[in-house]
């Protein structure tokens, strides 16, 4: 069975950060939305989810598309250290998606965005780090494709 272009990228982004969510003991998946309970926090939890994808026509017979893919990065914290190394930690992330295109499509990062670096009410209310970082994704395509 044929998959979609979304879910092989969404594919590609978790095995590139695979490596780097490892070395800090903790675990990436794919996901269509992601909701963790704070108990399973304690783990560093990456997810990858597909959030649009618009095309765009180049010419007659060639259109464009750009997948926006969010990585959320999830831990709970204990102190304002916890949260600088997961801010440094998250752009690491950001970094590497923004300098590497996705092997299997060959669809090169267009833009990579941390928004929010961190959301101040999970820090405040639940003692949670999130931050999400949003990369576009562009594919050439044709209409058979």
């Amino acid at each position: 069975m044929p998959t979609a272009c979304v879910v092989q990228i969404c594919e590609d982004v978790k095995a590139l950060v695979a490596a780097i969510v490892a070395a800090e003991g903790g675990v990436v998946e794919r996901v269509y939305v992601p909701k963790h309970l704070l108990e399973t926090l304690g783990t560093l939890i990456v997810s990858v989810a597909h959030r649009a994808d618009d095309r765009n026509r180049e010419t007659r017979k060639l259109w464009s598309a750009d997948y926006t893919i969010d990585v959320a990065v999830q831990k709970s914290i204990a102190t304002d250290a916890d949260v600088d190394a997961l801010v440094l930690f998250t752009e690491s992330l950001a970094d590497l998606i923004a300098d590497t295109p996705l092997p299997t499509l060959k669809a090169t990062p267009r833009t990579v965005k941390v928004d929010p670096t961190y959301v101040p009410e999970h820090l405040e209310s639940q003692q949670a780090f999130t931050s999400v970082i949003t990369a576009v994704y562009r594919l050439g395509r044709t209409p058979a494709e």
